[in-house]
């Protein structure tokens, strides 16, 4: 039976920490070996906690998708048996981000670079999608995410209008670790007068 069920909460590709507090009473230092179940779970398989005194150990939960999902904390030692902890893993699609306004001379382009972070141990190919590709297109019809990096993507925009304020949604969707969204913004202005 589990000591206690805690809740874990957080945004796909967001670290959260909680710290679970462990007791030795005995008169010697006592190693545990730590089992993690669970999708996102992150931890140290060994614990040590000196002679009669209380310590923390910390598991990261790290989820690369939306999920509803339990999972399960084991501390195993020899002497003082096995302490449990359950966990209720919950993770949300991240909000779009929202771009600042770009300003584009009408009859030219601009590109814009936006950061992509993968925190996982693998190479990932984003695919991106856009609802305005008139005025608003990722460079690149793939994009690689290199392990443990930010990666830098880009859309160009190119105004279609004069002065009009112009909108659309950018993406990027990958199987391994889900989505990125971007609200962008852009308005033409009157070419410069070139002498």
């Amino acid at each position: 039976k589990a000591e206690q069920v805690l809740n874990l909460s957080t945004l796909v590709r967001k670290a959260v920490s909680v710290e679970i507090s462990l007791t030795n009473p005995l008169e010697t230092h006592q190693v545990f070996d730590v089992l993690i179940e669970g999708e996102g779970l992150y931890g140290s398989t060994m614990f040590t906690i000196e002679a009669k005194t209380s310590m923390s150990y910390e598991l990261i939960f790290i989820p690369l998708r939306i999920m509803k999902e339990k999972g399960v904390v084991s501390f195993l030692n020899e002497k003082l048996g096995e302490i449990c902890y359950e966990f209720n893993l919950v993770s949300e699609d991240n909000p779009p981000t929202k771009i600042p306004i770009i300003s584009c001379e009408v009859g030219k382009s601009v590109k814009y670079e936006v950061e992509i972070e993968n925190p996982s141990s693998q190479e990932v190919i984003a695919f991106p999608k856009q609802s305005n590709p008139l005025n608003f297109y990722w460079e690149k019809s793939e994009i690689k995410l290199i392990p443990y990096s930010i990666n830098i993507a880009t859309f160009v925009y190119t105004p279609s209008s004069l002065e009009k304020v112009e909108t659309g949604e950018l993406s990027l969707e990958s199987k391994e670790i889900g989505l990125w969204k971007f609200n962008v913004t852009g308005r033409g202005i009157s070419p410069k007068d070139f002498p």
